[in-house]
């Protein structure tokens, strides 16, 4: 098993034994580890199969597949008409499965790793990892085989994927006082909560557009890119191109990253208004004026 130190932007070859003290786990033993009395173990050549030893190596796959044959699809959807008897209108099982499902992996194995070597700690084990991938699965096709697995069931376990995620993570966080990474728990939150109103919206449950929450997703994902980019693009600049001087402003990093974080809450107060336009473009320029440093 080898650590890949994506936070410091080059891979550091460092074994990692698969006994390692978890926060709020006991180890097992080298398969499993058991929390609140309950035991989650794998079978010995699961256990160590490679694609379980990093977080990023099943769900970057399982996106790359997804997205893949998410296009198939959606084009025999949209131009032959072969419409699945899906619990969720085309279009919004199209943005979606884009926004939840395709980013929501991506951004579950970038985070599981990234969060272990901020922190020094693991963020996931063999079994908790499966369980996260599997939760994330079953979610994708549920939405499509509805006549086996109803809208309520696969709604509800969508659900689950990012509370989970949020919790997994934060612990690794809290444990080692890594307080300023914090905000990735925060964003995870607000996507859980995101996820939820837009199933409950689909039942008409409420009455709140599914589209509307669609965009504000969208405003979540640039939020997270712009922070995460901010820290991890310039320092692989900088260390692969050492001839480049790279130029960073704590106080441009601050507008760009807080300005984004205005612009979901503008989305939500002032849907559609100049202010919200006239913010957005200034918000667009700081982060044009800030990557050109680097």
């Amino acid at each position: 098993m080898y650590q890949v130190d994506l936070a410091i932007g080059k891979a550091k070859l460092a074994p990692v034994r698969l006994a390692l003290k978890m926060p709020g786990y006991s180890i097992v033993n080298t398969l499993g580890c058991s929390m609140n009395n309950t035991v989650l173990s794998l079978p010995r050549t699961l256990a160590r199969h490679a694609l379980l030893q990093q977080p990023f190596r099943l769900f970057f796959l399982g996106a790359s597949l997804f997205a893949s044959l998410g296009m198939l699809l959606w084009a025999t959807f949209l131009h032959l008409g072969l419409l699945p008897a899906s619990s969720l209108p085309p279009l919004y099982w199209h943005g979606h499965e884009m926004l939840f499902g395709f980013a929501g992996a991506l951004i579950a194995g970038f985070l599981l790793t990234a969060v272990a070597n901020w922190t020094g700690q693991p963020t996931s084990s063999p079994a908790s990892l499966t369980l996260l991938v599997t939760v994330w699965l079953v979610a994708r096709l549920g939405f499509l085989l509805p006549s086996h697995i109803p809208f309520n069931v696969a709604a509800t376990i969508d659900c689950t994927f990012y509370p989970l995620l949020a919790i997994i993570i934060a612990r690794p966080i809290l444990r080692s006082r890594n307080y300023r990474n914090l905000f990735v728990v925060v964003l995870l939150a607000a996507f859980a909560l995101a996820d939820m109103l837009f199933c409950l919206s689909v039942a008409g449950t409420i009455q709140l557009p599914p589209s509307r929450i669609l965009l504000w997703t969208i405003d979540l994902l640039t939020v997270l890119m712009l922070a995460i980019g901010g820290r991890v693009i310039p320092f692989f600049t900088s260390r692969r191109l050492p001839a480049v001087r790279v130029y960073r402003n704590i106080w441009l990093d601050w507008s760009v990253n807080v300005g984004a974080a205005l612009i979901v809450l503008l989305d939500i107060a002032l849907p559609g208004s100049t202010i919200l336009g006239g913010f957005s473009l200034a918000v667009g320029l700081l982060a044009f004026v800030r990557m050109s440093g680097w």
